[in-house]
């Protein structure tokens, strides 16, 4: 299963498209005022969309420009610049995991928004086969019934086990419309209402089916990725001494430097200068600078909480580590940089504040404190003290 804040972030979308397929279904399906409805419209809705969509959904996947089009992306846009009537479903998206693609979530929330949409039409469907005589019929001036017979036989395909369900000429042939015909013929009642079968296959395989199919490997996934993602934190720890009991003693999580390449975290919100001498002093390359701390805006804080790659988080050494920045730091894996600062000057951390550090990484074992002594004594730049 996913994780708890993108199945929050599902409900919404999933009652947007459910009231959209409410909509559509009803208008389609209720007929005009003799009851009948065009078995054509249905193809469209319960057939050619479904299809289109999926695809359109799959090229979104690897044709990002797409994706601003879809409706989870729409939804999503409207409860991130929401900041009254969405405000729990906001928190939910900003909190996404990190590790997920951007890509592979809306790709799993187009399939919840079509599962939404054929559930309507499911309902709508059934609500009015019990309630109403719904008469199928269809109207063309170009196709004849010959022509329609290949087109719905290569629609039933996947259903040639239900035999009641698979169109036939005579059925094509008797439910043809005629405008210049007053009313419903007596005769042709009963063979327009067997349609109802082909129609709710149609809906079952096309318009749910393939798209629950698409969700269960999604979920699948999902659960692959989370265990890797666990093995392969767990792989990078560096476990000390096996002879060694680590029920009495800290576990040594200090490194001096970060060798590989990495995105620098304004935490605390430091003056640019002082990020500067970090990523000097560092010997890998900063890639990226992120900023998920208390003073970031929702939208630096959504691009830091997608980041996916190690990251260097730099906060203020003798500042109490907050439950904020813990949440923030169980999806994710990289380094925490404490740093004090006196007189315009890098100084030593403090002992007890390394300590203190210590102990709220001990439950985030993915994490590891860097203490950089190159940078003892070495002076900033100047820039307005409050930025400190």
């Amino acid at each position: 299963m996913p994780e708890e804040n993108l199945r929050k972030i599902v409900k919404p979308i999933l009652w947007v498209s459910f009231f959209i397929g409410l909509v559509l279904s009803w208008s389609v399906l209720s007929g005009d005022s003799f009851g009948r409805v065009n078995l054509l419209y249905l193809i469209i809705l319960y057939v050619i969309f479904p299809c289109f969509s999926l695809i359109y959904s799959m090229m979104s996947y690897f044709y990002s420009p797409l994706q601003a089009c879809s409706l989870p992306s729409l939804v999503s846009s409207f409860i991130q610049n929401n900041n009254f009537l969405f405000t729990k479903y906001k928190q939910s998206f900003l909190k996404l995991a990190q590790n997920n693609s951007p890509k592979l979530t809306l790709l799993y929330l187009s399939q919840v928004a079509a599962i939404g949409f054929s559930l309507a039409s499911l309902l709508v469907l059934f609500s009015l086969l019990v309630t109403t005589d719904v008469h199928f019929i269809w109207r063309s001036t170009l196709l004849s019934a010959e022509q329609i017979l290949v087109f719905l036989k290569i629609i039933s395909l996947p259903w040639q086990f239900w035999n009641d369900a698979q169109p036939t000429l005579d059925l094509i042939s008797i439910s043809q419309d005629n405008r210049l015909f007053k009313g419903m013929p007596v005769q042709s009642t009963l063979v327009n209402s067997n349609w109802w079968q082909f129609v709710l296959a149609t809906q079952l395989f096309y318009a749910f089916l393939m798209r629950f199919i698409v969700l269960v490997f999604l979920n699948l996934f999902f659960k692959f990725s989370k265990q890797k993602r666990t093995s392969l934190v767990y792989r990078e720890i560096n476990i000390s001494d096996k002879n060694n009991t680590i029920k009495e003693q800290p576990k040594e999580i200090f490194e001096s430097d970060v060798k590989i390449n990495f995105a620098i975290n304004n935490w605390a919100n430091f003056h640019t200068n002082i990020l500067k001498h970090v990523e000097s002093t560092l010997s890998g390359e900063c890639i990226n600078e992120l900023n998920a701390g208390p003073e970031a805006s929702d939208v630096e804080r959504l691009i830091a909480e997608r980041w996916r790659e190690t990251q260097v988080i730099v906060v203020k050494s003798w500042e109490p580590p907050l439950a904020e920045l813990s949440d923030y730091m169980e999806n994710s894996i990289g380094y925490i940089l404490p740093l004090d600062i006196k007189s315009d000057n890098f100084v030593s951390i403090q002992e007890r504040h390394l300590e203190e550090w210590r102990r709220f990484l001990k439950p985030l074992p993915q994490w590891k404190i860097i203490r950089l002594s190159a940078l003892d004594g070495e002076a900033v730049n100047q820039f307005p003290k409050e930025r400190l």
